[in-house]
C-alpha cells in the first residue's frame, strides 16, 4: 500500500469531524453545534453551506484510504462499517434530514478508521508469503522413440513443437496441456508451475 495512500482514512475521519462541527447548526444538530462551538468553529457559521461539502468530502476521502488499505489487509468489517458511515452523511444531506444519521455516520468513520488501522497493523506483522522456486530444467521423453533429454523451458512462453532428438517425430501437446513439456516432460512448464496458465493453451485451442 503507498505510504501516501495508508493514512487518508484518518486524515478523512479527523477532517470529517472537524467540518461536521462546523456546519453544525443549533437547530438542526444541537451536540454538534455545542461540541463546535466550545472548540472555538463558531466564526465559520456564515460558511455553513461551504462545510457541509467539506463534510462529504472529508468523509469520500476517509472512505477512498479504507478502500486502498483493503486491497492490502482484506479484512472486511473496516470497508463495511465506513460503507455504512458514507452512507448515513450522504442520506442525512440528500434524502432526509435525520439528526441521528449524521452522529451515526460520524461514529462509523472514527470506528472504521481505528478498525482499518488495526487490520493494516496485522497486516505488516504478518511474515511475508513464501513462493515456491520455479524450476527451469525438464527431461523431454519422446513417446515414439523413449528418447529423453533435458531442456531448459522459456519463463514467458510455452513451447507447443518439439523435434526429437532421436527419431525426429515433431511432438505437440497432448489434449489438456498447454506445452510439450506438460505433455512429456518431467516438469511442467513455469506458467502452470506458477498456477498462472500458459497463454499457448488459449491460442492453439489446446484447453
Amino acid at each position: 500500500m503507498s505510504e501516501k495512500l495508508s493514512h487518508l482514512d484518518k486524515f478523512g475521519a479527523v477532517g470529517g469531524t472537524f467540518a461536521a462541527f462546523a456546519a453544525a447548526t443549533p437547530c438542526c444538530l444541537p451536540l454538534l453545534a455545542t461540541a463546535g462551538a466550545s472548540l472555538g468553529l463558531g466564526f465559520l457559521m456564515p460558511y455553513q453551506s461551504v462545510s457541509e461539502w467539506f463534510f462529504q468530502g472529508f468523509t469520500l476521502l476517509a472512505l477512498l484510504g479504507v478502500i486502498v488499505a483493503f486491497r492490502s489487509h482484506r479484512q472486511p468489517l473496516p470497508l463495511g462499517v465506513m460503507l455504512g458511515a458514507v452512507a448515513a452523511i450522504l442520506a442525512y444531506y440528500h434524502v432526509f434530514r435525520e439528526a441521528s444519521l449524521v452522529y451515526g455516520g460520524l461514529a462509523g468513520l472514527v470506528v472504521a478508521a481505528l478498525l482499518n488501522h488495526h487490520a493494516a497493523k496485522q497486516c505488516n506483522a504478518c511474515p511475508p508469503r513464501q513462493t515456491k522456486a520455479v524450476i527451469l530444467e525438464s527431461v523431454i521423453t519422446c513417446p515414439f522413440c523413449g528418447a529423453a533429454k533435458t531442456e531448459m523451458m522459456p519463463t514467458d512462453s510455452c513451447l507447443f513443437f518439439y523435434e526429437c532428438s532421436g527419431c525426429r517425430e515433431l511432438l505437440r501437446p497432448n489434449a489438456g496441456h498447454c506445452c510439450v513439456f506438460c505433455s512429456y516432460g518431467s516438469v511442467p512448464c513455469p506458467p502452470i508451475q506458477q498456477h498462472s496458465g500458459c497463454c499457448a493453451a488459449q491460442e492453439l485451442g489446446f484447453n
